[in-house]
């Protein structure tokens, strides 16, 4: 009953906390197994509507954007992860098992930063 409120707690403040949503997670709620990685990557793609490009007024241009990620299990319910996004993006994160059964529940803060060429960093929690 504890992990419950503890779970509800954490759910509440991360509503007040939260910041851009990641294009991809590449992941689940079941943590990486203690001592183990886990690495992969993948290919998103976003749709940007630009106006004014072409003679009929917007045009649509998909920009593919590559992600390599990976995953270390720190100790039981804990395990750490990393992803670089083109362009010059990486994010990190923790994760906590809270709930572990046919429905898996995992707290999971990270923090990202944003290499802007020339103009500077920008992080995001």
């Amino acid at each position: 009953m504890k992990k419950n409120y503890i779970f509800l707690s954490l759910f509440i403040v991360g509503l007040f906390v939260s910041g851009c949503g990641s294009l991809s997670t590449f992941q689940n709620a079941e943590v990486t197994p203690t001592g183990k990685a886990v690495i992969g990557g993948g290919v998103n793609g976003i749709v940007n509507t630009i106006g004014g490009i072409s003679d009929e007024g917007e045009s649509s241009m998909l920009f593919p954007v590559p992600e390599i990620y990976g995953r270390y299990g720190l100790a039981k319910d804990w395990d750490a992860g990393i992803k670089y996004t083109l362009p010059l993006t990486i994010s990190g994160d923790i994760k906590y098992q809270l709930i572990d059964g046919p429905v898996a529940v995992a707290f999971n803060p990270g923090c990202s930063m944003f290499i802007i060429g020339g103009y500077g960093i920008i992080l995001k929690f």
